[in-house]
């Protein structure tokens, strides 16, 4: 079932878009709760025109980069596994396969196979078990204990994707990234090469409904914004994606424009055994 998102502007400034509009891709590699795999292409059409580099530095699963499938990229991440993936998808598309291929046939046979490939990634780390996790677990949600940094997330309920169906989205995603250079980095760093003409996509840990995934922990929204000042001085253009605007009215005299998006139903409260809400997201485009 298609969820229903919902896109209204708050502040609408004048700025030419892509030329081409681009199509909606929602093959995902991996299965991440709060990607925005389902309407990237909503949020790829609001890009302005840019002559540069695109720059991602919160890539996360990949779901934007994949969908704009830009000719010159810079994307990266504090969070080693999902680069890793990424470089390795590149390189060596087989060895991805053969290992998501393996743990499937074992997790038809005995499915507790997937406490056994949780514990081991727990121990060691192969980014290669955080993909099938994340398409053997819960909804995707990959949540990870604040204690020690283990992920807890229990198994799915539904039929994990068949082999087949996935190396044919890993084929599909090589040649959307052929163009990307992927880096392990925090964003500060990345965000130190971006020049005039570049473009920059932000969507950094949502602290206010996802404190619980990877990648919030110690996480200073204050920090990016004093990167973002120093990128709009630069004369790159820059849109970032937050989930509250409540304590950040400043955007309002800095935007050039805003939406308000309504995704829809909170998985993730449906987790912390929470009532469902809806999940509002904001999209800011600067001056």
């Amino acid at each position: 079932m298609t969820k229903e998102i919902s896109f209204k502007s708050l502040k609408a400034g004048q700025i030419e878009s892509l030329i081409d509009p681009v199509a909606p891709f929602r093959q995902q590699i991996f299965k991440w709760v709060g990607n925005k795999q389902s309407y990237a292409h909503e949020i790829v059409n609001r890009f302005c025109r840019y002559k540069g580099t695109y720059f991602e530095p919160f890539v996360g699963s990949g779901s934007i980069i994949s969908t704009l499938a830009p000719k010159k990229a810079m994307a990266s991440d504090t969070n080693m596994h999902l680069i890793t993936i990424f470089r390795r998808l590149l390189r060596n598309k087989e060895e991805i396969v053969k290992h998501y291929s393996e743990n499937y046939y074992l997790l038809q046979a005995d499915h507790d196979h997937y406490f056994a490939v949780r514990e081991r990634f727990n121990s060691y780390g192969d980014p290669f078990d955080l993909l099938f996790l994340s398409r053997a677990c819960y909804g995707g949600i990959i949540r990870f204990r604040k204690s020690d940094g283990h992920m807890t997330t229990p198994p799915g309920t539904q039929s994990t994707m068949k082999p087949d169906t996935f190396s044919a989205i890993c084929d599909e995603w090589r040649i959307r990234l052929s163009n990307t250079h992927f880096d392990v980095a925090d964003y500060k760093d990345s965000l130190y090469e971006v020049k005039s003409g570049d473009f920059v996509y932000c969507d950094p840990p949502y602290i206010a409904s996802q404190d619980i995934l990877y990648g919030s922990h110690g996480f200073k929204f204050d920090d990016l914004m004093v990167q973002i000042e120093q990128i709009r001085w630069k004369g790159a253009e820059i849109m970032l994606s937050i989930d509250s605007l409540d304590k950040h009215t400043e955007f309002f005299s800095h935007a050039r424009d805003i939406w308000k998006i309504d995704i829809g139903k909170e998985r993730l409260n449906r987790l912390r055994s929470r009532k469902a809400s809806h999940r509002m997201e904001y999209l800011v485009r600067f001056k």
